[in-house]
């Protein structure tokens, strides 16, 4: 039987910690290192309210990008792409998240916390807020990736984007190792054709 709109309307809405229990149960489904990266970046994107999402992971020689929210596929060629491949390499190396808001005088002060950038990649696009967040399995380990949360419309406040990051966060980190840690066992193309 289908539901009416004013029945659906009477149904409850979830609840933050069904959400949130939902969301952890989705991006913990496969430990293939795509899907994952996929998953993370569509998810998160209507989990926090913003409008692109873009996860890099690190590799030997810098940041890998491996998933952008509403895309199939990465043309590693374009210059946006290695363009956010530099922001999240330098952005590895921050030990809190970093958010920059247009909408405050100081937010290219902010962006300096980066270094200096070759090209001013986040600079030129046109979000209204910007953040970027390392994923640390702890404190004082090493980043193994970097989240870059784009705004460009007004829809959540800064204030909450980064409430539901904060909690969101950990989650991802602990999903992404997962799926890392999965990808990197010896003789694992042997396994799967044998499997």
């Amino acid at each position: 039987a289908s539901v009416t709109p004013a029945e659906a309307q009477q149904q409850p809405k979830p609840s933050s910690q069904q959400r949130l229990h939902a969301f952890s149960i989705l991006i913990h489904q496969s430990l293939d290192l795509e899907t994952t990266a996929y998953a993370v970046v569509n998810e998160l994107r209507s989990m926090l309210g913003c409008d692109r999402v873009t996860l890099a992971l690190a590799q030997r020689s810098g940041c890998r990008l491996m998933a952008i929210s509403g895309q199939d596929t990465i043309d590693r060629r374009a210059d946006n792409v290695r363009q956010l491949e530099t922001l999240a390499e330098k952005a590895m190396c921050l030990n809190a998240p970093l958010w920059c808001d247009r909408e405050t005088s100081n937010w290219k002060e902010s962006i300096e916390k980066l270094g200096r950038l070759k090209d001013e990649a986040s600079v030129d696009s046109p979000w209204t807020l910007l953040g970027m967040l390392p994923l640390r399995p702890s404190p004082n380990e090493t980043a193994i990736g970097v989240l870059i949360v784009e705004r460009m419309t007004a829809a959540a406040s800064a204030d909450v984007l980064q409430r539901r990051a904060k909690v969101l966060i950990p989650h991802v980190t602990q999903a992404m190792l997962n799926a890392r840690t999965y990808s990197h066992l010896s003789l694992l193309p042997l396994w799967s054709t044998l499997g």
